[in-house]
């Protein structure tokens, strides 16, 4: 992929995002998708899974297709996207075990998206409603310790970087 779609894809994404906020919060909701592909940035310079995180929300918060993000992008940026796409349907009993359970199974392009989504999710927890922030860090770290535990049913083997965010977003969970 060239830097001319690299920038159509954050192009879109402020297209598909525009007018949302990030809750509690005035902040325009693209900024965080694009917080979520600097820190990936930091650890690939892969343009797919870098545009994967840009468009990591779309198809679940916004109107856009699929074939839109193919025609944008490519079917390796499609698929991790899809990846990283909630399906509300299969959260049934709770959410904590429904992403314990689709994080131990997703590639690493999209786990590292996802780790770096919910790194950015707890860098600011402390701006947020106590309730939900509550909330949030209890799911996370239920998460995280369902990847750790080898005996939790969703261990997953962690290279280096993924270890490094865990430790990162744990640090901004626990200071």
């Amino acid at each position: 992929m060239d830097n001319t779609k690299f920038l159509d894809v954050i192009l879109l994404a402020v297209e598909y995002h525009a007018g949302q906020t990030r809750k509690c919060s005035s902040e325009p909701y693209v900024m965080h998708p694009l917080r979520v592909a600097k820190k990936v940035s930091q650890y690939t310079d892969d343009l797919d899974i870098i545009c994967s995180a840009i468009l990591h929300d779309t198809l679940e918060d916004t109107k856009i297709t699929e074939q839109e993000i193919e025609n944008s992008t490519n079917s390796r940026v499609l698929s991790i996207v899809k990846e990283l796409t909630n399906d509300t349907k299969n959260i049934m009993n709770s959410k904590a075990e429904y992403l314990s359970s689709k994080l131990s199974t997703m590639s690493d392009e999209a786990l590292l998206v996802k780790l770096c989504d919910r790194y950015d999710n707890t860098w600011d927890l402390n701006r947020l409603d106590d309730n939900f922030a509550s909330k949030y860090k209890i799911e996370t770290t239920t998460i995280l310790n369902n990847l750790l535990d080898e005996e939790s049913g969703y261990y997953r083997e962690l290279n280096k970087t993924q270890r490094t965010i865990i430790n990162k977003i744990l640090e901004n969970i626990c200071p």
